[in-house]
């Protein structure tokens, strides 16, 4: 969730994506987008970790040892920004700053 309460992400590993939602200020979520972002193709994304400004997302990519990166923008949708690899083949887990 973001910092700000708006906006929520969660991971479909099963399908790569990426979903998006609007949470209200009593704490309701609505789907604002089933698919809001996806990973590479057959990807298994998992461990999202939102920056302290919530401005950046991270998600780890352990079948592909890759960190994929979008930007939060303000309407609650991602822009992707590309990825990262390297990981460690036995990492676990993601933190953001």
């Amino acid at each position: 969730m973001t910092s700000n309460g708006r906006y929520a992400y969660t991971i479909n590993a099963g399908s790569g994506t990426i979903s998006s939602y609007a949470a209200s200020p009593e704490g309701f979520l609505s789907l604002l987008n089933p698919v809001a972002a996806s990973t590479a193709s057959g990807s298994t994304p998992t461990d999202p970790a939102l920056g302290t400004d919530s401005r950046f997302l991270y998600v780890r990519n352990g079948g592909q040892n890759m960190v994929y990166a979008f930007r939060a923008e303000d309407d609650g949708s991602l822009t992707p920004l590309g990825s990262t690899p390297g990981l460690p083949a036995d990492s676990q887990g993601l933190a953001a700053r």
